[in-house]
């Protein structure tokens, strides 16, 4: 149990989690970058705390930090994102969530 909730969005302890954060306005998540947008940003991870309310919010705000992540996230549609783990879309509500990833398409396997 992490927070008082079952950790069952983190497979495997891959990504442990401390406390919970805090939520809405002002919150702070750990955010996962891979591949090329790790590449782009110039790291894999980072703690940020965001004003943004969606996916789409907090792109937003982390394409007008600089240059990298202006040119990581110029293409939001070559972009998919998970919420602790958990594939969701661009207008998906960030409320409540501990970690956001970032990653391009997968394809064939």
């Amino acid at each position: 149990m992490v927070g008082g909730r079952p950790d069952t969005g983190h497979r495997a302890r891959l990504f442990p989690q401390g406390d919970a954060l805090s939520e809405g306005p002002g919150m702070k998540l750990d955010i996962r970058y891979f591949a090329w947008l790790r590449e782009r940003v110039g790291t894999a991870a980072e703690q940020v705390e965001t004003e943004a309310t969606t996916i789409a919010g907090l792109i937003e705000e982390l394409r007008a930090r600089d240059e990298g992540y202006a040119y990581a996230f110029s293409d939001p549609a070559a972009i998919r994102a998970a919420i602790d783990q958990t594939l969701v879309e661009m207008d998906a509500p960030l409320a409540g969530a501990r970690e956001v990833a970032f990653f391009p398409p997968m394809t064939g396997g």
